[in-house]
């Protein structure tokens, strides 16, 4: 009990100092993970104390019922984190619930706020044309050069773009709170959801939904349409993203597969994301819904380690 009320105490005065300094998506984070712990390990009045907790911070600190009802929303994504826990849902439609749910809130501020929303984004990205501009060495004044038009270009369709890339982030962040939380309740034996991320498998189906945003796309090119463009450019980003996080898990799963070692695997895991290759797993996510590629690797991975010795050293 000591333990709780020092975690329940500690998380209320960050969450109100954090809120008070308008940090409030700080704030809210503070929330999901042990509000889902204590859920799944079967302590849901604890759970309720500390949703409660957020909402107590929000309305000391802001003195605004939207503020709380915000909070508490955001904290029961641990509620959902928890129930699908204990009731064993599978990880993809845990992950699938807790983005929609974030997703909607921030989403929902973004647009009852637009042109503030819209102003922060051009002050943001004009003070980082300006940062690289200045800056930018001889040496790589041509890169620096292109990465300026290509924020000024982001600047420039920040409407039809913003959505979608709120939706990415919020999707990888949701993917990486359910693993957190699911590895955290198989290590001390408690109810977790069933499958990995590495198994996550993208809904064969959303193909025809990647197929109708290209008629779309083309449609918009003929007759340009504002409403026509925001929809479809905001679902493509949106779209790209869920190809991409599939395209990841087949990489952690072929690495997982062939036992590569962990030095290795974090050392490729990176190395796209240095190299800057990282957006090919988007296309490696979408071809997967024709090819299986984690049958494939598993099928490798089966038929190299079931070979006779002498076969693998040859």
């Amino acid at each position: 009990m000591l333990v709780y009320a020092c975690i329940f105490t500690g998380w209320f005065v960050l969450a109100s100092v954090l809120a008070a300094l308008e940090l409030h998506p700080l704030a809210m984070a503070l929330y999901p993970v042990p509000v889902a712990l204590y859920w799944a390990a079967g302590m849901r009045g604890r759970s309720l104390g500390l949703v409660a907790g957020a909402g107590a911070a929000a309305g000391l600190a802001t003195l605004s019922p939207v503020a709380v009802a915000v909070y508490v929303i955001a904290a029961d994504v641990g509620v959902l984190i928890g129930v699908a826990c204990a009731r064993q849902w599978r990880f993809g439609r845990t992950v699938a619930g807790v983005t929609a749910i974030v997703f909607v809130l921030v989403a929902a501020g973004m647009l009852a706020d637009w042109q503030e929303s819209r102003k922060a984004a051009s002050i943001f990205l004009s003070a980082r044309i300006a940062d690289i501009e200045q800056m930018a060495p001889d040496e790589t004044a041509a890169a620096d050069a292109a990465k300026a038009d290509m924020l000024r270009w982001f600047d420039a369709n920040w409407p039809y773009l913003s959505l979608g890339m709120v939706f990415g982030s919020v999707l990888v962040l949701a993917t990486a709170l359910v693993g957190w939380v699911s590895a955290r309740m198989r290590r001390i034996g408690a109810p977790a959801p069933r499958g990995l991320f590495r198994e996550m498998r993208v809904p064969e189906t959303l193909v025809w939904l990647a197929i109708a945003l290209a008629l779309m796309w083309f449609a918009d090119q003929r007759w340009p349409n504002d409403v026509l463009r925001l929809i479809t450019w905001n679902s493509a980003v949106s779209l790209a993203f869920v190809y991409w996080m599939n395209g990841f898990s087949i990489l952690v799963f072929a690495l997982s597969a062939f036992r590569v070692n962990p030095f290795l695997f974090y050392a490729v895991l990176f190395g796209m994301f240095i190299l800057n290759v990282q957006p090919v797993l988007c296309a490696v996510g979408l071809f997967d819904t024709w090819w299986d590629f984690r049958q494939r690797f598993a099928r490798a991975a089966e038929a190299r380690f079931s070979r006779p010795p002498e076969d693998k050293e040859t």
